[in-house]
């Protein structure tokens, strides 16, 4: 995809998508909602590191990740 990925697009080609705290003391991993993300934000939402990133936040090592 020229304009790059969706949050549909995605979810139709079965991706999966993992998001990381870089924070040494904490390196807390979690698998994305895809279908949730797009309940919330609508199919056609963009799907790039820098559009989703800038979204999570991890409140310690044993939360969950927030959009």
């Amino acid at each position: 995809m020229s304009k790059g990925w969706t949050l549909q697009s995605l979810i139709d080609d079965k991706m999966k998508v993992t998001a990381y705290c870089h924070n040494p003391a904490c390196h807390y991993n979690q698998e994305l909602d895809l279908a949730k993300l797009r309940d919330r934000f609508g199919s056609d939402a963009p799907a790039m590191e820098w559009d989703i990133d800038p979204s999570f936040v991890v409140r310690n090592a044993t939360a969950t990740m927030l959009a």
